[in-house]
């Protein structure tokens, strides 16, 4: 084998650098309502939004996931700091919670601070979560952490808040030209995966959801490229 391909491969186990590059971690809800042509596959959430509502700006498009960095970026359409202004009234976004246990329940809640660009990380039961009742919504609960309730796990930890990207700019084949972007290092949590988080707004237009995996099942995938680019290269020299 090539000296120089064995360095390369042995550098990127020991880096992880096969697998370093963010990844999308989105999980189709199962509800399906286009407005725009959806497309496949962890790509169904992007130009889609539940509830029969067409209007792209409550499109939650995708959660995903570095490994390297522990930071899980949620993206969408919607505008997460202000809402969307229909008539007089203003619909808000929930908070972002999280299964760490993959176990079906939701017992942590990142409730984001635009005023100060950090978050908290909560412990929360059901009692301290505002939920939806309208049956047409409930597919999307929990929404919010009721006001003073969850314990406090760790406290103001700053988060990267950007809007207006370009779908070059958002990357991950996203479409439609103008993108809000939230990147929270869990990692200062001390979250690293695996887990399940989910997330809505006020009016339940739309819900995301992610499924980080394990970072033995990544050292997988990276291990897996690996060994089609030695197949793919056995191959070429015969």
């Amino acid at each position: 084998m090539n000296k120089l391909l064995v360095s390369f491969i042995v550098g990127c186990l020991a880096t992880g650098s096969l697998v370093a590059a963010p990844i999308n971690v989105t999980v189709f809800d199962g509800v399906m309502h286009t407005h725009g042509g959806a497309q496949s596959g962890t790509m169904l959430e992007d130009q889609e939004a539940d509830k029969g509502s067409f209007n792209q700006l409550f499109d939650l498009e995708a959660f995903t996931w570095d490994s390297k960095t522990s930071v899980l970026s949620l993206i969408g359409e919607f505008d997460f700091q202000n809402g969307v202004t229909e008539g007089l009234s203003t619909i808000r976004g929930g908070d972002i919670f999280l299964d760490l246990n993959v176990d079906g329940i939701f017992e942590h809640a990142i409730v984001l601070d635009f005023d100060n660009i950090t978050y908290d990380l909560l412990s929360v039961t059901e009692s301290d979560l505002e939920l939806f009742t309208d049956i047409y919504r409930e597919f999307a609960n929990p929404f919010k952490v009721k006001e003073g309730q969850g314990t406090l796990v760790i406290g103001g930890i700053d988060f990267d808040f950007q809007q207006n990207l370009s779908d070059e700019e958002i990357g991950f084949g996203l479409i439609g030209g103008n993108h809000y972007k939230i990147d929270l290092d869990l990692g200062s949590a001390g979250i690293t995966g695996s887990f399940k988080a989910q997330y809505t707004m006020q009016c339940a237009n739309d819900l995301i959801i992610a499924q980080v995996p394990e970072p033995a099942l990544l050292s997988m995938i990276g291990v897996s490229l690996i060994s089609l680019c030695l197949i793919s290269r056995r191959k070429k020299t015969n």
